[in-house]
C-alpha cells in the first residue's frame, strides 16, 4: 500500500489532499473433518480460498471562511472471493464485488469547540464463511450514513456528542429464513435495515482544574459518563416488519468517579446500567432483562 499528502492552495483557499492505494491477497486452505469424540476424524471437505482486495481513496479538506472546512472525498474498492473445492461436493465459485463510496462533510472549528456534519457511503463484501452457507449470502452490504456532532472542552468539562443514521441494504445477518426450527440460523442478506442512534460522552473534573491547563494538577476528581442510544431495526421487512435487531441494548449507560494523581495513580467506583430489555431474537419474542453492574477500579498508569 501507499499514501501521500499534499498541502497547498486551491483557488486562494488552503487545502490538504490525501490519497492512497492498498492491495492485498490472501490464500486459505480450508478443511473440515468429522468430529470423532473430540478428535479429528476423516476429511469431509477441503478448498483453496483466495481473496484479493484493491482499495483506493482520496480526501480533500478545503479551508473556508470563519473557521469552516469543507471535506470532499471518495473511496473505491474491488474485491474477489474465489473458492476451488478439492475434496467434497460443494461447487466452486468466483465472485467479484466493486463499489464507489463518496463522502461530503462540513466542519466548524472554534478555539475549543468543533461541530461537524457528514454524509458518506460504506460497503462490506462478504467473507468466505458468508459467501456459501445454508442460506447463501452473496451480496455485499452497503449503507448511506449521515452524522451530526460536536466535541470540545470548556474549563473542567469536555464532551463528545454525535447523532447518526445509517440506511443499509443487504446487511449480513444470521437469520433462519427457511422458518424451520430444526435448521440453524445462517448468514443471509437482509433487505433493508436502519441503524440510528445517539452517542454521548463527557468528563468533569469536580476539583475545577481545566483540561487544557499548562501544568498537570496534582489531583483530579473526575466524573465520567457515557450514554449510547441505539435504534437498530428492520425496515418494512417481508418477514420481520420493523422488528428490532437482536443483541443490541437500546440504551447503555456507564459512569465512573475516579480520583487521579499527577504520578499516574487512579481509583474509584464504576457503574454500568442497561435500563431496558434487550431482544435476543429477530422476532422480538425473547429478551434479556435490564441489568446494573457496580465495580471499583484501582491502578497506576506509567509512561513506560
Amino acid at each position: 500500500g501507499a499514501a501521500a499528502t499534499y498541502a497547498g492552495d486551491l483557488a486562494g483557499r488552503a487545502h490538504r489532499l490525501r490519497a492512497g492505494l492498498l492491495f492485498n491477497r490472501g490464500v486459505t486452505r480450508a478443511a473440515n473433518f468429522i468430529n470423532a469424540a473430540g478428535h479429528r476424524g476423516a476429511l469431509v471437505s477441503a478448498a483453496v480460498q483466495t481473496a484479493a482486495n484493491l482499495e483506493a481513496f482520496a480526501e480533500d479538506q478545503i479551508s473556508l471562511t470563519h473557521g469552516f472546512t469543507l471535506v470532499l472525498g471518495t473511496s473505491a474498492s474491488g474485491n474477489r472471493r474465489q473458492s476451488d473445492q478439492t475434496v467434497g461436493t460443494t461447487p466452486d465459485y468466483d465472485l467479484d464485488y466493486h463499489r464507489i463510496m463518496p463522502k461530503l462533510g462540513l466542519r466548524w472549528d472554534a478555539r475549543d469547540v468543533q461541530v461537524y456534519a457528514n454524509l458518506s457511503g460504506s460497503y462490506e463484501p462478504p467473507s468466505f464463511s458468508e459467501t456459501l452457507t445454508l442460506n447463501t449470502a452473496r451480496l455485499a452490504q452497503t449503507a448511506t450514513t449521515w452524522e451530526l456532532g460536536t466535541r470540545g472542552v470548556s474549563g473542567p468539562v469536555r464532551w463528545d456528542l454525535s447523532f447518526y443514521r445509517a440506511d443499509l441494504r443487504n446487511e449480513l445477518l444470521a437469520l433462519d429464513h427457511d422458518n424451520n426450527p430444526a435448521t440453524p440460523a445462517a448468514t443471509v442478506n437482509a433487505d433493508r435495515t436502519v441503524h440510528a442512534g445517539i452517542e454521548f460522552a463527557a468528563e468533569i473534573d469536580l476539583l475545577g482544574s481545566a483540561w487544557n491547563a499548562q501544568a498537570t494538577p496534582a489531583h483530579r476528581l473526575v466524573l465520567r459518563t457515557a450514554w449510547t442510544h441505539g435504534d437498530f431495526r428492520f425496515a418494512n421487512d417481508a418477514r420481520y416488519g420493523d422488528d428490532t435487531l437482536a443483541g443490541l441494548p437500546p440504551q447503555l449507560v456507564r459512569v465512573e468517579l475516579c480520583w487521579e494523581t499527577a504520578n499516574g495513580w487512579y481509583a474509584g467506583p464504576t457503574f454500568e446500567w442497561t435500563p431496558e430489555k434487550t431482544y435476543i431474537d429477530f422476532r422480538n419474542t425473547y429478551a434479556a432483562a435490564p441489568y446494573a453492574i457496580a465495580g471499583f477500579r484501582l491502578g497506576r498508569r506509567v509512561p513506560e
